[in-house]
């Protein structure tokens, strides 16, 4: 995702799975915070929420319809502001 996204802003992608709930986290970080509304905007955030429900079908996690995956946008600029940096402490908020 950073490869393909990364000139676009994309600067940090977290996915993580919680076999109790056989759920996902998604977690797309831009470089700055007037980057997650105009991503939104352009059609940028659908079409990277499009290229993870593909990528998980592709490894067999399941079918679309079947996958149960919450999608968070943030910025590293609202991180280095407001969590001291830590993309942990974030995550919990």
């Amino acid at each position: 995702m950073l490869q393909q996204y990364g000139r676009q802003g994309l600067h940090q992608f977290v996915v993580l799975y919680s076999r109790v709930r056989d759920a996902f986290g998604v977690y797309v970080f831009y470089r700055e915070s007037n980057q997650v509304e105009s991503s939104a905007a352009s059609g940028l955030s659908d079409e990277i929420k499009e290229a993870v429900l593909v990528a998980l079908e592709s490894v067999g996690r399941g079918q679309r319809s079947e996958l149960n995956v919450r999608f968070e946008f943030d910025s590293d600029e609202n991180v280095q502001k407001n969590f001291g940096g830590d993309y942990f402490w974030r995550r919990l908020r």
